[in-house]
């Protein structure tokens, strides 16, 4: 996540530092809020516990191969 998140907190470009520190943190809240919820229907038995564990990294890996 840090490797992912480190050009976005660096890029000063048009938008500034402070909008990559933003796109970094939205990025990290929104993957740790996506990897709970999976984790609870986990938890539940909603999902088996090899597809709750790699669901969000899967699910990232497609938005980010957009």
């Amino acid at each position: 996540m840090v490797i992912l998140a480190i050009p976005f907190a660096l890029s000063a470009g048009k938008r500034g530092a402070v909008a990559g520190v933003a796109t970094a943190i939205g990025l990290r809240s929104s993957t740790r809020f996506i990897s709970g919820i999976f984790e609870a229907m986990g938890n539940i038995s909603q999902l088996p516990p090899v597809l709750a564990a790699w669901s969000p990294d899967v699910i990232f890996a497609l938005v980010g191969d957009i």
